[in-house]
């Protein structure tokens, strides 16, 4: 299991055309506002799946809930493939921020599971730290590959195509994984649970609402200065490749 979700943890880093992704949504005719309304949908979809996710992980099994994800993020960059306008981007969005929150937190509980049951869970924060790594080492090599493809192909849609190939295989390596035995929910007042996790998160828990706030505000101002740096490069006159 850590090995495959070592594999998923490279996946999410070979976005390909993440590099050029502003550069290819302006050639299709965004602006600049477009991109930024399109990233925000995209957030705030992030934000309303991810408390239901990870209840939907706890209840309906990690095994699933991550292959639910990796059909979802497939689907939305299929749509990626064919997509020429806000709206239709748009849609494609909602696939990948669903998607992404169906795997976030939930590949972390597997590895953690799996290390629970091999009785090894003292391992779980250097498990953690090569993931990143992997996640990280990934992006580095997906950047170079989608903008030799975007250059040598002279088509921003090109790494789009390419991104296809290593969710493929993130989808093949979800359905192989194996579900560790666990204690799950027995809860059936689903809506009920979910408002008390939300209460308990935002009203009543101080520290976890505080590190929240401190994260949404350095993740605001990252993603700012990351949608505007490719169009800011491109005026600044600095080659595609």
């Amino acid at each position: 299991n850590i090995t495959k979700l070592y594999i998923l943890s490279a996946v999410h880093g070979l976005i390909l055309f993440l590099p050029i992704i502003v550069l290819f949504w302006q050639d299709n005719g965004l602006s600049l506002q477009q991109v930024f309304l399109l990233q925000g949908l995209f957030s705030l979809s992030l934000l309303t799946w991810e408390i239901p996710s990870g209840y939907l992980s706890d209840q309906w099994g990690r095994k699933r809930t991550i292959i639910a994800g990796s059909i979802l993020l497939l689907l939305g960059f299929l749509l990626y493939t064919f997509a020429g306008s806000f709206w239709e981007f748009a849609v494609a969005e909602l696939f990948l921020s669903t998607g992404l929150s169906f795997h976030s937190g939930t590949i972390d509980a597997l590895a953690y599971d799996t290390l629970i049951a091999l009785k090894e869970e003292k391992s779980y924060r250097r498990i953690v730290g090569h993931q990143y790594f992997v996640r990280f080492s990934a992006e580095a090599i997906g950047g170079i590959i989608g903008g030799l493809l975007a250059t040598v192909l002279h088509s921003f849609r090109a790494p789009v195509w390419a991104t296809l190939l290593p969710f493929s295989i993130g989808l093949i390596v979800s359905i192989m994984l194996e579900e560790p035995k666990r204690h799950k929910l027995q809860e059936t007042r689903h809506i009920h649970a979910l408002w008390n996790i939300c209460k308990q998160t935002f009203a009543h828990n101080i520290a976890l609402r505080s590190m929240i706030l401190a994260t949404g505000v350095i993740a605001a101002m990252s993603f700012a200065h990351f949608w505007l740096t490719q169009p800011y490069q491109v005026d600044v006159e600095i080659p595609l490749i």
